[in-house]
């Protein structure tokens, strides 16, 4: 029998720490071991302590190889600015390679990155995790089998506040650039909804490793907090034959309890991620419903464990490269022709208790949108 992989996790400080530490220390997965961490702001992790008893910690890649140090699997986790030279460092030294999302955030990266990979022989899984839920795999199924009839028009709302934590809690949050001039491109948008945007564009997808490429577009950015991108974003788009809408922001009061609607030929489907963990729901024209499960709770558990087994040749690609240029292509057209509106200062509120800033009634404003698919400026509300 194989050894388990020895495996090194990149970025500890933020993300990565809390969402692997455990998965990891606890050797959950036995076909991983855990080589190393590499993070130059480890000591910043809550599990610094746990993670310097298991392991050894190195600032960066060359401190770990000049150790004497090999690594098979690498989970990377760090900045997106950094995912692009962390990928191929792994993959250049032999390793497969889980990265979070965004995988890179350009076209011009993720097709050096194809190149790079090709070359190596080893795999690279992004960290999507609707895609890797056995209850979304199983959705997907059933759109390519055309049991659900044609695609109409899938809607995603995310109503999520987040304030100055959030956007202080390192130093690239809702920045374009680094200081040098490394592309980042984080917003609402291509971070925390990406995950619903990709979903649809996955499920739509011509077979289980692909997603759809997008048609056309219009697109509406506007912003309350003080970065360079944008907190609250309206999307509308086409994909074949159908409509793709999103509503997103962070710049918001409250949550929303909607979440994906997916209206097909002959069903719809509903996926509530607030209360239900991502409950999916298939209503059909006759009443009829079916409870496929819940598809977030399942793609959190999943996500590694599948990367780990499609890297050892235990299952098909799911969420590749190939699976996410779409979305990366989209995210890059997007910021080379950005217009982001401020919304208007008379209708910016400061939330003390977060603190955070929101916009009036706008958690309404996006669920007025998503029912009608329509944008801002076409609603024809003061601000847009």
């Amino acid at each position: 029998m194989k050894t388990a992989m020895k495996t090194v996790l990149v970025g500890i400080a933020g993300y990565g720490g809390r969402a692997f530490g455990n998965y990891l220390m606890e050797n959950m997965d036995p076909h991983l071991t855990l080589e190393a961490v590499i993070d130059p702001f480890a000591s910043k992790s809550i599990h610094y302590e746990a993670f310097k008893a298991a392991c050894p910690i190195f600032d960066n890649f060359d401190a770990f190889f000049a150790a004497g140090h090999q690594m098979e699997y690498a989970i990377i986790t760090s900045p997106i600015h950094l995912h692009f030279e962390h990928c191929v460092t792994a993959l250049e030294h032999g390793a497969h390679v889980y990265c979070e999302k965004p995988l890179v955030p350009t076209m011009d990266e993720l097709n050096q990155l194809k190149a790079v990979l090709q070359q190596s022989g080893k795999t690279l899984s992004v960290g999507f995790q609707w895609c890797f839920s056995d209850v979304m795999q199983h959705l997907k199924q059933r759109v390519l089998s055309g049991a659900l009839g044609k695609p109409k028009i899938l809607k995603a709302v995310i109503s999520w506040p987040r304030g100055d934590k959030y956007y202080h809690r390192n130093t690239w949050s809702g920045k374009i650039k680094t200081p040098n001039g490394q592309i980042i491109n984080d917003s609402v948008l291509s971070n925390a909804s990406s995950h619903h945007l990709q979903t649809m564009l996955y499920l739509l997808g011509e077979d289980m490793e692909s997603s759809a490429n997008l048609n056309d577009f219009a697109i509406e950015t506007y912003r309350a907090n003080d970065i360079e991108s944008f907190d609250t974003c309206f999307y509308r788009g086409a994909a074949g034959d159908a409509t793709l809408y999103l509503a997103a922001s962070h710049a918001v009061s409250s949550e929303l309890e909607e979440g994906m609607c997916f209206e097909f030929e002959h069903a719809t489907v509903r996926i509530d991620e607030i209360k239900t963990e991502g409950d999916c729901v298939i209503i059909y024209k006759d009443g009829t419903k079916e409870h496929l499960g819940k598809a977030l709770r399942e793609g959190l558990n999943n996500r590694v464990r599948y990367s780990v087994e499609i890297a050892l040749g235990m299952r098909d690609a799911i969420c590749s490269v190939k699976t996410v240029t779409p979305i990366t292509a989209f995210i890059d057209a997007v910021f080379q022709d950005l217009n982001t509106k401020n919304f208007p200062a008379a209708l910016i509120l400061r939330n003390p208790d977060l603190p955070q800033n929101y916009v009036k009634n706008l958690h309404k404003a996006l669920l007025e949108c998503y029912h009608s698919a329509e944008l801002p400026s076409e609603k024809q509300y003061t601000w847009a």
